[in-house]
C-alpha cells in the first residue's frame, strides 16, 4: 500500500466535499483514521496472499480499490471492497465487507485469501451511516467530513468522541447547525487532530452565513485568547464566508478576506494537517488578487487532499483566469472523480455537477472568443437579483462552499436599452411628450366631431 500518510491524507480530505443532506437515503461511508487497520487487513508489508502481493490501494468515500501483483511477473489484479450490504456480484463476503472483482477475474483463491485475512482484523472496523440528499434546490454548503481517527497505537476508537461526532452529525443532517457547531467546537477543542472535527466545524459554521457582527464576535474571542488556535481558525473561516456570502461591496469583501487570511495564518503550522487551512487561505488570497500566493497554497491543499474532487474545483477557480486550459482539466478531474463515486453507488448532487458543466461551457466559450469572462465563482451579494446574499444550491461535495453562479440576466426590453443610455434618455422624453401630445390632439378632434353631430 502506498504509504500511510497518503491514505491518511486521502481520508482526511474526504471532508472537503460539498453537501447538505435534506431527507435522504442512507449510505455507508468510510470514516477517516482506519487506514492502518485497512492496510493490515489487505496485506500491507511482506505478505503473500494466494501468490499475490499488495501493490497499492485507493480509498474512496464508500469503497476501497485494492491492487495486487500476482505470479512471478506481478500481473496486476484489482479487487473492490464494498460494505457487506453491497448487492452486486461478489467473490467473497465477510461480516463487514463484500469483495468483488474490478475487471478481469482474479487468480483462484485470492478473493478468499483476502477475505480470510480481513476476518481476522475487521472487529475494529466500522462503516459510518450517513444520509445523502434527495431534495432539489438545497443549499451548497461544506459537507460533513467523516469521523474519527484511531489512536497512534492502532487501539480501539475512543467511544466517547465517536458518540459525540455522531450526535453532531445527526444534528447537521437535521440542519440544526447552531447546536451541531457547539458540539463540534467541543470535539475540536478536545482534539483538533480528531479526523473530521475541523471539517464539521466548517460544515456547520458556513450555513449560519456569518455577518459582520458575527465575525466581530469570533475575532474578539480569538484576540482575547491568542493561544487558542481553534478560535483563530473559526474567526478566519467565519470572515471568509462572510465575505463570500454577505459582502455587498468590493471594499467589504476585501476587508473580510484580509481578516480571514490574518487569522488563518495564526494556525500554521499547527493545523497544516487540515486541507481547509490551505483551501481557505488560497481562495482568500486569490480573491484579493494575490495570484502567486494563491497558487502556491492551493497546490499544498491538493497535495493533502489529492482524492478530494473539490480540491480540484477550488484550484480551477484560482487558475481559470490565468491558466484556463488547466482550470478546465481540473473541472474535468472533478467530474470524473464524482462520476466514479456515483458509479460505485455513492450520492452526488446533480445540481453541483450541472453547475460545474455550465462553468466549463462558459470557460470554453471564453477561450474561443465567443464570450467575455464572467464572475462565476464569487459574485457580490448586491449583484444577485434579490439584492441579498447569493442563493445557495445543492452540492455533494463541497469546501469550500462556492455559491452558484448568478443566473444570466434576461435580455433587456427595448425601452430598457434606451433608458440605460444617458445620450438617448432625452430622446425618450421627447418621444413620450410628442406621443402624449398626439393623443390629446386626437381626443379633442373626436370630441368636436361628436359635438357637431349632436342634435
Amino acid at each position: 500500500m502506498q504509504g500511510g500518510p497518503r491514505l491518511r491524507a486521502a481520508l482526511a480530505a474526504l471532508g472537503c466535499l460539498i453537501a447538505t443532506p435534506v431527507l435522504a437515503q442512507q449510505q455507508l461511508v468510510i470514516p477517516p483514521g482506519q487506514e492502518r487497520l485497512l492496510g493490515a487487513m489487505v496485506g500491507q508489508g511482506d505478505v503473500e496472499l494466494a501468490g499475490c502481493r499488495l501493490r497499492r490501494a485507493a480509498i474512496q468515500k464508500g469503497y476501497v480499490v485494492v491492487e495486487y501483483g500476482c505470479g512471478a511477473k506481478g500481473v496486476p489484479t484489482r479487487l473492490v471492497l464494498y460494505p457487506a450490504n453491497h448487492e452486486g456480484e461478489v467473490l467473497a463476503r465477510t461480516e463487514k465487507f463484500a469483495i468483488a472483482a474490478a475487471g478481469d477475474s482474479p487468480p483462484d483463491g485470492l478473493a478468499e485469501a483476502v477475505a480470510e485475512r480481513i476476518r481476522k482484523g475487521e472487529r475494529r472496523w466500522y462503516w459510518l451511516e450517513v444520509q445523502g440528499e434527495t431534495g432539489a434546490g438545497a443549499p451548497v454548503e461544506p459537507t460533513a467530513p467523516l469521523p474519527p481517527e484511531t489512536a497512534a497505537d492502532g487501539g480501539e476508537l475512543d467511544p466517547e468522541l465517536v458518540a459525540l461526532f455522531e450526535r453532531g452529525l445527526k444534528l447537521y443532517s437535521e440542519k440544526r447547525h447552531g447546536e451541531a457547531l457547539a458540539l463540534f467546537l467541543d470535539l475540536a477543542a478536545r482534539n483538533p487532530h480528531f479526523a473530521g472535527a475541523l471539517g464539521m466545524v466548517v460544515a456547520n459554521l458556513a450555513p449560519t452565513r456569518p455577518d459582520a457582527e458575527a465575525v466581530a464576535r469570533y475575532t474578539a474571542k480569538a484576540d482575547a485568547a491568542p493561544d487558542d488556535l481553534l478560535a483563530q481558525f473559526v474567526a478566519g473561516v467565519a470572515a471568509h464566508y462572510s465575505a463570500h456570502y454577505t459582502a455587498r461591496t468590493p471594499e467589504e469583501k476585501r476587508r473580510l478576506y484580509e481578516t480571514a487570511i490574518r487569522y488563518l495564518e495564526r494556525v500554521r503550522p499547527a493545523f497544516d494537517f487540515e486541507p481547509r487551512t490551505f483551501i481557505y487561505l488560497a481562495v482568500s488570497h486569490y480573491r484579493l488578487g494575490h495570484q502567486a500566493e494563491a497558487e502556491a497554497l492551493i497546490q499544498q491543499a491538493v497535495a493533502i487532499g489529492e482524492h478530494d474532487p473539490d480540491a480540484y474545483y477550488c484550484r480551477a477557480e484560482i487558475l481559470h483566469r490565468t491558466k484556463t486550459a488547466e482550470a478546465l482539466k481540473d473541472l474535468d478531474t472533478y467530474l470524473e472523480m464524482t462520476e466514479k463515486f456515483r458509479a460505485a453507488g455513492g450520492w452526488v448532487a446533480d445540481t453541483k455537477v450541472a453547475r460545474v458543466k455550465a462553468m466549463q461551457a462558459h470557460l470554453r466559450r471564453v477561450m474561443a472568443g465567443e464570450e467575455k469572462l464572467a464572475d462565476i465563482f464569487d459574485p457580490l451579494a448586491s449583484d444577485t437579483p434579490t439584492g441579498g446574499p447569493p442563493a445557495p444550491a445543492a452540492a455533494a461535495d463541497a469546501p469550500v462552499a462556492m455559491p452558484p453562479p448568478p443566473a444570466p440576466p434576461a435580455p433587456p426590453l427595448p425601452v430598457e436599452v434606451v433608458v440605460r443610455s444617458p445620450q438617448r434618455y432625452g430622446q425618450l422624453v421627447v418621444l413620450v411628450a410628442l406621443g402624449m401630445g398626439l393623443l390629446v390632439a386626437v381626443g379633442l378632434w373626436l370630441r368636436r366631431r361628436k359635438d357637431a353631430r349632436a342634435p
